[in-house]
């Protein structure tokens, strides 16, 4: 097979998922820059590295070979991009963000594409899938309204939900601002 395009994928980055991800859930910071975007050896899991207020995408280097893969790796990644930290940290709402954006990325530009995020109940992604899809089915203004409030994510108080009139149950705010640590299990049952 051959391998996946990198400038291909970082016109798919500008023009398909920033634009839709910004209209959707609010601009993104602009204090940083993404300057490229890698397969790499770092395992297998997507990321962003930072360097200064540069950005470089990591994607898996197993799946250089399989833009469907690609996409959907960097679609997850592109939801990251609107309130990077510089760290490796953050909570539920933001994973389920990602996770849920890229499925939907997928469903409309790969219909019938196989990628499931995991079978695995106990699976913290799955967990987070579970936890923001309902959410935004029941809010779909939510994060465009929360980011109005706090642009960033890890950032966010329940207070936060109050002042841009997000009327969810304390109970599902918890959740939804519980730290994602993807090694762990999420701290409620």
């Amino acid at each position: 097979m051959p391998l996946v395009d990198k400038h291909e994928l970082m016109r798919c980055l500008s023009y398909d998922m920033l634009p839709y991800i910004e209209e959707r859930y609010g601009v993104m910071n602009t204090g940083w820059t993404v300057i490229d975007i890698e397969f790499t050896g770092y395992g297998d899991e997507p990321r962003l590295r930072y360097n200064g207020n540069n950005i470089i995408i990591h994607l898996a280097q197993n799946i250089r070979d399989n833009v469907c893969f690609a996409c959907f790796q960097l679609a997850h990644e592109a939801v990251h991009l609107l309130s990077p930290t510089g760290t490796p940290h953050t909570r539920y709402l933001e994973e389920g963000l990602a996770a849920v954006y890229s499925l939907r990325f997928m469903d409309e530009h790969f219909p019938g594409h196989n990628i499931v995020i995991s079978n695995d109940p106990a699976d913290l992604y799955l967990r987070a899938v579970y936890l923001v899809d309902p959410f935004l089915n029941a809010y779909p203004d939510a994060i465009k309204k929360l980011r109005a409030i706090e642009p960033c994510f890890n950032a966010m108080t329940p207070q936060t939900f109050h002042d841009a009139q997000v009327a969810c149950s304390q109970e599902l705010i918890d959740k939804l601002l519980a730290p994602f640590k993807s090694a762990s299990a999420p701290p409620w049952g």
